[in-house]
C-alpha cells in the first residue's frame, strides 16, 4: 500500500478496499481529514459528513 491512500487513484483504492488492505471507513476518514486541512483555501465543499 502507499504511504497515503491519497496518493491511489480511485481504482486503485478500490482494489485495496476489495482485497481487504485497507476498510472503506478508512479511506473516508482520510479523505475527510484532508478536506478539513484544505477546505478553508479550496472552498469545495458545502457539507461534510462523518
Amino acid at each position: 500500500m502507499p504511504d497515503s491512500l491519497l496518493d491511489l487513484t480511485a481504482h486503485g483504492l478500490a482494489k485495496e478496499i476489495e482485497v481487504g488492505e485497507v476498510s472503506a471507513r478508512e479511506a473516508a476518514e482520510v479523505a475527510n481529514t484532508r478536506i478539513g486541512e484544505v477546505e478553508d483555501e479550496v472552498n469545495a465543499f458545502v457539507t461534510t459528513t462523518p
